[in-house]
């Protein structure tokens, strides 16, 4: 047998929910392991993972304290972590004693600090597998309780030795960790179906089942008895309630079968955690979420279920008074939103765990890469790229009125299409929403560079919003004057985009009645309208001429005597970053696009290198450039999408410099174009 040690964080279930996934999985790729599992979550979490397991119940890290379910005690949190760190010289003295005597190979944490520490001072391998950590949960309270700074300093010492990080997705910031690869969403998936997992857990067959999730603390404070006044819904949940109900049920017993309870809902009701969202993309049951109190891990978390659940808000207050009845019949009336994600994290994960025991060796990932790097000699960089005007108006937007107005900040869906610019603005206090029924009244509202219907406006009236500033793209602005002066002249307009892109949501509202949405030729061969003779044509500004040549010829050949889009309607940017990949695609083998997977133009340049011919990827960093794709190359392409920060690009750049290939750039075209800043953060220095 090979001994592993395992650490796990006691903080909720979620650490050890997908701890114990990863287990599993490692019980299918490396069966010769013996796992020691440290931590404070309950035994009976691991005892069917069916691997030699050897339990030991000690607290290596604190979390945050907790009143109830809802609310944080940061002044105990503090109280705690200060209370610990005391006794970090014992406790590391006698880990490493511990891993010596039982022979320990590999430390894996998720994600105790201190145990990374203990690996490094016994000259082993250690994994952390997270999605944050706890220096940077800390950090978000230094303003009100400086004392955590010593704290947070000697958390990131020990972070930092640690060999490899295994990044989930609703990554926070994993920045501390010296090398990270991105890995799935590991989750757990019930083997049964919604009426065998009803059937198991004695609920009733026909009704609609409300799953209360609030971890082991429950909703103790929660009106129980206005609950059964909804009487089209039975709730259950694991946790304590003070009382019984004719359409309520406690199963405390279900815990660690929790998947099966989320498979036998038809909603969820709970305060976002990992565990809880992770359980609902899987499984695919709506969720009613209420925020969770200053926990810097909840925008994150939220920001995931908009775009890979559906769900809807409920204010804590409307919670606590048992006001969910609206919100539910709201949540499952609305229209399924359930994209694919991939799911298979703990496989990927012990795969990785599993090279590492097996063969030895804590650099093989980065070296594998770097070998793979070396066969490339010359990397080209194409020349525009990254921010175009609109990008850099709309971030410093937001960067200002952060400076100005402070947090929160809330801004009307995400301010640019990139993770990495949303995700930093997310860590500084900002919080993206695609309703403005999310938005306190009286809060402050930024609306996005894609611009925003007038029925949004007016929503953010009626809210009594402090500040609205209006971030819209001057070329998207310049579209939706078009609208309103063709819909003036009596025109039917075409509108030829990618329905539900937020763009085309703002663009659409501003006449609906007037507008249809035309996605490709195939649409516009079947379009229809009440007078081909009263016919205009407009586009999504980030689509190209090249994106859209086809379709307005089809809709040409149907309607003659329509008006079609002047060419300044076109993105500047768009084009200009299209033409720059024709131009270097007569030079390389292959070529990353530096993007997001939702940002449409950054697909797009991948489109446009594959239809000449060219081998291309979309890569959210240099952490994704995979070995394969470089096998036999020796010329790379490198440009991004027009909402990419530079600094990622010259990340790329460094990869491959570091393997000896030649950096150069190709230009194209010069950009010399600067929109004015709102006047609300215009006249800031």
């Amino acid at each position: 047998m090979i001994p592993i040690a395992y650490y796990i964080s006691g903080h909720g279930y979620g650490h050890a929910v997908r701890s114990r996934q990863v287990l599993l999985s490692l019980r299918d790729a490396c069966p010769e392991l013996k796992l020691h599992i440290t931590t404070t979550t309950p035994r009976r979490f691991f005892e069917s993972s069916l691997l030699p397991v050897s339990y030991h119940k000690r607290s290596l890290d604190v979390g945050v304290s907790q009143r109830d379910s809802l609310e944080i005690d940061l002044e105990e949190t503090l109280g705690a972590c200060q209370a610990l760190y005391r006794e970090i010289p014992q406790l590391i003295s006698e880990e490493v004693h511990f891993i010596q005597r039982e022979g320990i190979r590999l430390v894996i944490g998720d994600i105790p600090p201190l145990c990374f520490e203990v690996a490094a001072q016994c000259s082993l391998p250690s994994v952390a597998i997270a999605n944050f950590t706890w220096d940077w949960i800390y950090r978000a309270y230094l303003t009100e309780f400086p004392a955590f700074l010593p704290l947070i300093r000697q958390m990131e010492d020990f972070y930092r030795k640690a060999t490899l990080a295994l990044s989930l997705p609703i990554t926070c910031d994993l920045g501390v960790f010296p090398r990270t690869i991105p890995i799935p969403l590991i989750t757990r998936v019930s083997a049964l179906d919604k009426a065998e997992a009803r059937k198991q857990s004695g609920l009733p067959a026909t009704a609609t089942i409300v799953l209360l999730s609030f971890g082991g603390f429950g909703l103790k404070r929660l009106p129980w008895e206005e609950m059964e006044r909804y009487g089209e819904f039975f709730f259950v949940t694991t946790g304590e309630i003070p009382s019984s109900g004719k359409n309520f049920l406690v199963l405390p017993e279900a815990q660690p079968h929790y998947q099966d309870l989320v498979r036998a809902a038809d909603a969820v009701v709970s305060k976002p955690g990992y565990g809880i969202v992770a359980d609902v993309i899987a499984h695919r049951v709506p969720i009613l979420y209420t925020s969770r109190g200053p926990f810097p891990e909840y925008p994150f978390l939220v920001e995931a279920l908009k775009r890979w659940a559906t769900s809807e808000f409920v204010p804590q207050e409307e919670l606590r008074r048992g006001e969910v009845g609206p919100h539910l019949e709201r949540l499952l009336q609305r229209e399924p939103s359930w994209p694919s994600v991939p799911l298979n994290g703990a496989q990927v994960a012990a795969e990785r765990i599993a090279a590492l025991v097996k063969l030895g060796l804590t650099e093989q990932f980065r070296c594998s890469r770097l070998k793979a790097s070396m066969a490339v000699k010359k990397v080209i960089l194409a020349q525009p790229r990254g921010f175009c005007a609109g990008v850099e108006m709309a971030v410093e937007t937001v960067e200002r009125a952060l400076q100005k107005y402070g947090s929160p900040l809330y801004v009307f869906h995400e301010i640019v299409h990139n993770r990495y610019v949303v995700d930093g603005l997310i860590r500084r206090g900002v919080t993206f929403v695609q309703s403005t029924d999310e938005v306190p009244r009286g809060a402050r509202l930024v609306f996005s560079a894609h611009g925003v219907s007038p029925a949004v406006w007016e929503e953010a009236k009626e809210r009594q919003l402090q500040v609205v500033i209006d971030a819209t793209c001057p070329l998207v602005e310049k579209v939706h004057r078009e609208v309103r002066k063709f819909a003036a002249q009596g025109h039917q307009i075409i509108l030829v985009g990618h329905e539900g892109h937020d763009e085309i949501l703002g663009t659409s509202g501003e006449a609906p009645e007037h507008i249809k949405v035309v996605g490709n030729t195939a649409a516009a061969a079947r379009v229809r309208v009440s007078d081909p003779e009263t016919v205009a044509v407009l586009t999504q500004t980030t689509l190209s001429v090249d994106d859209t040549r086809e379709i307005i010829e089809v809709l040409r050949k149907r309607f003659t005597k329509m008006v079609t889009p002047s060419k300044d309607d076109i993105c500047y940017a768009t084009q200009n970053r299209q033409d720059a990949v024709k131009e270097l695609a007569r030079e390389v083998d292959l070529l990353l696009v530096v993007g997001s997977a939702n940002s449409e133009n950054s697909n797009q340049l991948c489109r446009v290198a594959r239809s000449k011919g060219i081998p291309a990827y979309l890569v959210n960093d240099f952490h994704d450039v995979k070995p394969e794709w470089l096998e036999g190359i020796e010329r790379v392409g490198v440009t991004s999408g027009a909402s990419v920060p530079e600094r990622l690009v010259q990340e790329v750049a460094d990869y491959f410099r570091q393997g000896g290939a030649e950096v150069a750039s190709i230009g194209f075209v010069e950009e010399d174009v600067h929109f004015a800043l709102p006047p609300e953060v215009a006249a800031m220095t």
